[in-house]
């Protein structure tokens, strides 16, 4: 296994317009943002069935993408346990799953395409991955954020923030758990997730 890299800065700028371009131009009438985030950036991985994917690599539809090359570094190796995946700074999301079909899989899909380029939104009807529309290679329409894939909250069970990893401290992570029994976890080493935003999911603080 290869050293680890170094945690690197964010290789996309904040938008400080995120939230009030959702709510002008994806959020519907009646509908209530819950949550949004700036990128996270980082690679991903995923255990689908028995097969462990570092990094993964989309298995569904996902937009192609303009973005400069990828500046994050390559995972430093297949994690093992699996459970180690936080403690490397090539890794900022991991997906578990019985097949590709199920939710975290395909938001893992697109958090993959766009190593952090894509915004995980959470409204009172909706959980949507959302572009910067200028990434897109054929934008669907002029307007600043594109939502690229989406279904409906209910399918999201719980939300949490346990410990990971073997590191001491532990790294906490960001848990979204699918009612399909996938999950998705995030490891927001910005804090751009803010806790008290998961709050209506279900956010036990880890316990």
């Amino acid at each position: 296994m290869k050293p680890k890299a170094e945690f690197v800065a964010a290789p996309l700028p904040a938008r400080p317009s995120f939230a009030a371009d959702l709510q002008r131009f994806l959020v519907r009438p009646g509908e209530r943002l819950l949550l949004c985030h700036d990128p996270i950036f980082g690679r991903c991985g995923t255990t689908i069935g028995a097969e462990v994917r570092v990094p993964h690599t989309p298995l569904g539809w996902t937009p192609e993408l303009v973005l400069r090359e990828c500046p994050w570094p390559e995972p430093s190796g297949v994690p093992d346990p699996v459970g180690d995946w936080a403690d490397d700074p090539g890794l900022s999301f991991w997906a578990d799953a019985g097949s590709p079909e199920q939710d975290a899989v395909r938001i893992a899909d697109n958090l993959a395409s766009g190593w952090g380029a894509a915004s995980i939104v959470l409204t009172s009807q909706r959980i949507m991955v959302v572009y910067a529309t200028e990434h897109l290679a054929e934008p669907p329409a002029q307007v600043p954020l594109t939502s690229a894939w989406e279904t409906s909250i209910d399918r999201l069970a719980r939300a949490g923030m346990p410990f990971v990893g073997r590191s001491v401290p532990p790294p906490r992570v960001v848990q979204f758990d699918f009612r399909d029994g996938s999950r998705l976890l995030i490891h927001d080493r910005e804090g751009r997730i803010r806790p008290d935003l998961l709050v209506p999911f279900g956010f036990d603080h880890g316990k």
